[in-house]
């Protein structure tokens, strides 16, 4: 009798010790599985900078990014670099660089804006811009237009009000807007000759 009860006890022991050691198993190869996978999507991870008056879902793509998307991109863009006083131009310029394409395009154009921050800063100039005409976006080149009335004070004294176009190069990689340029429109020639940077108070200015 206790011999039986015994054997019975030691075969529940054995099958519990198997079902404990199968579900170890499983356990396992499920971390490895999620380790795996938690792997796989750090290395597709992007970060995606969205302008903040974005409140609704937007689906980023690829290479693709919807017309609504770019058009707050250039507005905020036009703000952080059109619109500022000596006293912000340098940190709005800071933020601005932040769309700037990684490598020699961002180094580009770090010198160039931090540049005409310390022109801005050390003339006392203050600048308004406000878009006056629908934004063109050119997808297929990866252009975008913008037409607006500029204004500029030096030591709050009114200097002018002009027309003014700009135009902004980029690239969409990864679902990521990257800038290539931004700059004034000159006359009679192509978007891509123009200068990074913009300079205030010059009607001719790239």
């Amino acid at each position: 009798m206790l011999d039986s009860l015994y054997e019975n006890k030691l075969k529940n022991l054995i099958t519990q010790n198997s079902l404990l050691k199968f579900c170890i198993i499983v356990l396992t190869i499920g971390q490895f599985f999620l380790g795996f996978k938690i792997d796989r999507a750090m290395k597709y991870q992007r970060t995606i900078l969205m302008p903040n008056r974005i409140t609704k879902k937007t689906v980023v793509t690829g290479d693709e990014i919807p017309k609504e998307l770019l058009h707050e991109h250039t507005r905020d863009i036009c703000t952080l670099a059109l619109n500022y006083n000596p006293d912000s131009v340098r940190d709005q310029f800071g933020e601005l660089l932040q769309y700037f394409k990684p490598g020699d395009v961002f180094a580009a154009a770090h010198q160039q804006f931090y540049a005409l921050a310390d022109t801005i800063k050390n003339a006392r100039i203050s600048s308004s811009f406000v878009i006056s005409k629908p934004i063109e976006v050119d997808s297929e080149k990866r252009v975008i237009t913008i037409t607006g009335s500029e204004r500029h004070w030096v030591d709050m004294a009114f200097v002018d009000v002009t027309e003014k176009v700009y135009i902004i190069t980029y690239e969409i990689n990864d679902g990521l807007f990257q800038l290539i340029s931004f700059g004034e429109k000159i006359r009679q020639q192509q978007p891509d000759t123009n200068s990074t940077a913009p300079q205030p108070g010059d009607r001719n200015a790239k």
